[in-house]
């Protein structure tokens, strides 16, 4: 039996993050959660079973960010939001990508978007994090 994880939000919101999920699970890119509905208020997603991250996987994962897409701005958004082994991946991404010495300087400018965009859309917490990432480099 499918076990499943059920999200609200405004339609707006919900119809946003179905759509994507079907764009990227159409790439055939990162394995992504299976939507299993979604209507004007809620999202019923499948629930994930929870993985082992080994230090060889969060290798593996820093090395192929330095090939895709803005690894700063990739590493600054797992920083942000949360990633398992995070130093293996952030060191295997610095070696791989031949990353400036300083680029741990700049993670902050690569969170600020995201963290007004997140204000706006999900509360003031991420709003009261945005004004102490911007204090740091003002």
């Amino acid at each position: 039996m499918t076990q499943y994880f059920t999200k609200a939000g405004t339609p707006a919101q919900i119809s946003w993050e179905a759509q994507c999920l079907a764009w990227l699970d159409a790439a055939a890119g990162a394995q992504v959660v299976r939507v299993l509905q979604w209507d004007a208020g809620q999202l019923v997603e499948e629930k994930l079973k929870p993985a082992r991250t080994t230090a060889a996987m969060a290798e593996a994962f820093g090395r192929g960010l330095a090939f895709g897409g803005h690894g700063e701005t990739d590493l600054a958004m797992l920083a942000l939001f949360g990633c398992p082994q995070l130093r293996v991946v952030e060191d295997a991404y610095a070696e791989a990508a031949g990353s400036a010495p300083d680029w741990r300087l700049r993670s902050g400018l690569h969170q600020l978007h995201p963290l007004l965009v997140h204000a706006e859309l999900f509360g003031s917490g991420y709003g009261r994090q945005a004004v102490e990432v911007a204090h740091a480099y003002a």
